[in-house]
């Protein structure tokens, strides 16, 4: 169950960076 979570994470922080790094 952890290694869910932290791989979640991994993904929502780089669609987070991609969503902030993209010119909107």
């Amino acid at each position: 169950m952890e290694n869910f979570l932290r791989i979640l994470n991994a993904n929502l922080t780089t669609f987070c960076k991609r969503f902030t790094q993209s010119p909107a």
